[in-house]
Formats: C-alpha cells, structure tokens, sequence
C-alpha cells in the first residue's frame, strides 16, 4: 500500500514509477520495485536518522 501511494503522489516515485511503465514493466512488477526502494530507504533512515530526500531514492528520474 506505501509503494501505491508514493506512486501517486511523490513526484520521485511517480516519475520513477511512469519510467518503468515506459519501459514496458507490469504495473505491479512496477509496484513492486518502488516497494522495494521505499524499503531500502526506510532501512537507510532508522539506520543513520537521516531524512527522506526523494532526489536521493530517485537519482535518475527528471521530473518535468
């Protein structure tokens, strides 16, 4: 459910999210993987305290 909702309405992940479909992903296939970087990314905060930066997460992903 966090993935589904990042996807919508985070501006990285919802860039990073449209990429995948682009590149003829399954929609959850792409679920999937913004899951997994909000995983990673969860891990990273309890790990060090740091903050979520989105531009962190989702180098890559120009947003318009």
């Amino acid at each position: 459910m966090p993935a589904l909702v990042a996807s919508r309405c985070d501006p990285h992940a919802k860039a990073f999210f449209e990429s995948l479909l682009a590149r003829k992903k399954a929609r959850l296939q792409a679920l999937i993987a913004v899951a997994r970087k909000l995983l990673h990314a969860i891990y990273g905060i309890f790990r060090t305290g740091l903050k979520y930066e989105g531009t962190k997460l989702f180098p890559k992903i120009t947003l318009p």
